[in-house]
């Protein structure tokens, strides 16, 4: 019994590893550099749909 126990102790154990570090060649610094990109190429557009005019569908400055 402590054997089957044990067993699947180290089953589940190494099915955790590999559900909290799979080797799918991801790699987390891309999601760094994706959100920069993402940043940099919408700076120029408004991001949220009220901040535009409803008729020129241009960006409306709300300080002024």
């Amino acid at each position: 019994m402590f054997g089957e126990d044990l067993k699947k102790i180290k089953n589940l154990e190494r099915r955790l590893e590999t559900y909290e570090n799979p080797n799918d060649g991801y790699d987390k610094a891309w999601t760094i550099v994706t959100k920069m990109v993402f940043l940099v190429a919408k700076s120029g557009k408004p991001l949220c749909g009220n901040n535009l005019d409803t008729e020129t569908k241009r960006p409306v400055n709300p300080h002024g």
